[in-house]
């Protein structure tokens, strides 16, 4: 009994260690799953004439929306993670596609790479926004407004 209680330890140790490596299992937080749901709230009937359209052949394509929220901290909603992950396979599939010229980099390293850096340019404009929206709302500088820029 002991050691079927202790192989059910580490297993449940196994899927946790094997969630935190996998941001897609990740749960988001409760208000920026909220900001979300305000997203797809606020764009919905626009998303329902978009639709009416296509039904009519008035407009070509298959069209979504995808509510791209973020949080201060850089923490991505759900459906945004998952639009991150798909430009992220695109460009993986750019790669394998093209093997056959000269990378800087392994292929796997290459797709790394881009979605660190696509991880951290998305914190880099979410960090250039609070700066503007502290710097404007507090007019340190007299009645003059700092932007930020990168």
């Amino acid at each position: 009994m002991l050691s079927s209680i202790s192989k059910r330890v580490e297993s449940d140790d196994a899927d946790a260690k094997k969630n935190a490596v996998n941001p897609l299992l990740w749960e988001p937080s409760v208000s920026l799953a909220a900001k979300a749901q305000i997203k797809v709230d606020k764009y919905a009937p626009l998303m329902q004439i978009l639709q009416h359209f296509q039904r009519e052949g008035r407009v070509d394509g298959v069209h979504s929306f995808v509510p791209f929220a973020i949080s201060s901290l850089g923490e991505l909603s759900r459906e945004a993670l998952r639009f991150v992950e798909e430009i992220v396979s695109m460009y993986k599939l750019r790669i394998s596609s093209c093997e056959s010229l000269a990378f800087p980099l392994p292929p796997n390293q290459a797709v790394a790479d881009f979605r660190s850096r696509f991880k951290l340019e998305l914190m880099r404009v979410a960090g250039v926004g609070l700066a503007n929206i502290a710097c404007s709302a507090g007019k340190p500088f007299g009645n003059r407004s700092l932007y930020a820029v990168h």
